[in-house]
């Protein structure tokens, strides 16, 4: 399994950035947290997705099976 990180516009919600494909959810979550640079507090609202804020982003982790 691989994990999509990805930064998100906190009005609009329209990607940002895409911050590449890791091979697990620890690396994807740690490369939303450099681009933030400060620690964030993840949820899974639906299985195989996490998100997390930062004062300026939302930071949205996507499982995928490719």
């Amino acid at each position: 399994m691989r994990y999509r990180a990805e930064t998100l516009f906190t009005d609009t919600q329209d990607v940002a950035a895409d911050l590449g494909h890791f091979e697990t959810r620890k690396a994807a979550q740690l490369a939303c947290v450099g681009h933030a640079g400060e620690p964030m507090n993840w949820q899974e609202p639906w299985a195989g997705m996490w998100h997390a804020r930062s004062e300026a982003y939302w930071y949205r982790v996507v499982a995928s099976r490719d």
